[in-house]
């Protein structure tokens, strides 16, 4: 008969318990009180041992970075690869590794990416995030050894895009389709990785996005009252700000209606719900990424240019708006009520450029969809830049990586 295991000690208990809050609701879920309560000791034990939500939080994205590093390097050990590798290798893990990230192993995968998103933020959280890009760029640097023409750069590139799937994948994942249009993209993406084949843009794809496109087009000519309007307007101008300078732990009708100085009965009269506020601001950000993207008056831009203009050229109180998309697409995979949000976004982006808002038709092609993997391999860049590295530097490092990543698509334009 065996001998009855002994218990966790106090300190691995409360960890084991943060880290599964961590993976179900995310930071906002993180506190003394949820952990006490998922650990069953009290609030007061929890204080005891982290100090503060703040270093319970760093301790937890550590965990949840150095946990996805070691699964990588399990990989790595139990599949030795030589180089060169076969193509279709290649294929087949970055395929399985998004799979596993979107399907059996999502609740680590979120917290990876909220882990990431705090390192955005917060610079004592940096190291772990630069250690765990540093091994899966050499992981895949070594897995493209002698079949990319450019292996560290092309790893770097899968690297960004594979996130960059992932952030816009785990919202809408119940969704049927969403593994097929993620092989789709995967496998264009690895082919321009290796430096061959062009964008062929997929039927799903194409009748999906229409009916999007149709859908706004049908919004944006629904006449609104003027007063109204600009309430709103004024509204998510706020809540553009406290995401981008706070993050979703901060959204509350009350910070924004402080921002945007108005009373917090008001904010709530036209967003009930953060829900609803956090998906109308989402919108609200990207029309301003096509004001950029896509301006009314002088030549039109390519595509690279065109998602690194509106990356630059978008801010929010002193701060790249994409960090308050990135943030409401880290929501999504916690929260079913934005699935609808995710749903969308999986789909527009970069897509979303290339068409007024007010068209009547909207003809898909190639050059949508090698629009929209520039876009969500640039959604991935940006977060893993911010992560890695300082604000001041951000820009210099996302202008070298435009110029690194567009060779590889020499061949490979639409």
């Amino acid at each position: 008969m065996s001998e009855p295991s002994q218990p966790a000690p106090t300190a691995q208990l409360l960890v084991d318990a943060a880290t599964r809050l961590m993976r179900d609701l995310g930071p906002v879920g993180v506190t003394f009180r949820s952990v006490a309560e998922v650990a069953q000791v009290s609030v007061a034990t929890v204080q005891h041992h982290f100090g503060s939500k703040e270093q319970l939080l760093l301790l937890l994205q550590e965990i949840a970075l150095s946990d996805d590093a070691e699964r990588l390097r399990g990989l790595a050990e139990a599949l030795p690869m030589t180089a060169p590798a076969e193509v279709e290798a290649v294929h087949a893990m970055v395929r399985s590794l998004v799979a596993d990230a979107c399907g059996a192993n999502a609740g680590r995968t979120r917290a990876r990416l909220s882990a990431l998103m705090a390192a955005t933020r917060d610079s004592a959280a940096r190291p772990a995030a630069r250690r765990w890009l540093s091994l899966h760029h050499r992981f895949f640097a070594r897995l493209l050894d002698g079949v990319a023409p450019s292996p560290r750069s092309a790893a770097r590139y899968l690297v960004e895009l594979m996130i960059g799937v992932e952030v816009v994948s785990l919202g809408c994942r119940q969704r049927s389709l969403v593994p097929l249009l993620n092989d789709e993209l995967l496998h264009y993406a690895v082919e321009a990785a290796l430096g061959r084949n062009t964008p062929v843009c997929p039927d799903a794809f194409r009748a999906n996005v229409t009916v999007l496109l149709q859908r706004r087009a049908e919004r944006h000519a629904k006449p609104a009252g003027d007063k109204s309007a600009d309430v709103r307007r004024e509204i998510l101008n706020a809540t553009a700000v406290v995401l981008a300078r706070g993050g979703l732990g901060e959204l509350t009708h009350r910070a924004v209606a402080k921002q945007a100085g108005i009373s917090a009965s008001l904010a709530s009269y036209h967003f009930r719900g953060i829900d609803g506020l956090l998906h109308a601001a989402y919108r609200h950000i990207h029309d301003g990424f096509a004001r950029v993207a896509m301006p009314a008056r002088g030549p039109a831009m390519g595509p690279f240019q065109a998602v690194l203009a509106a990356m630059l050229g978008t801010r929010h109180g002193g701060v790249p708006a994409v960090l308050g998309s990135l943030e409401a697409l880290v929501a999504s995979a916690y929260d079913e009520r934005l699935a609808d949000m995710a749903w969308q976004t999986r789909l527009m982006r970069g897509v979303y450029y290339l068409h007024a808002a007010d068209a009547k038709e909207f003809p898909l092609g190639n050059a949508d969809f090698f629009a929209h993997m520039l876009s969500i391999w640039a959604l991935g860049l940006s977060l893993v830049s911010h992560a890695g590295w300082s604000e001041r530097r951000f820009e210099a490092c996302l202008r070298s990586r435009f110029d690194a990543v567009e060779p590889l698509f020499a061949n490979a334009k639409p």
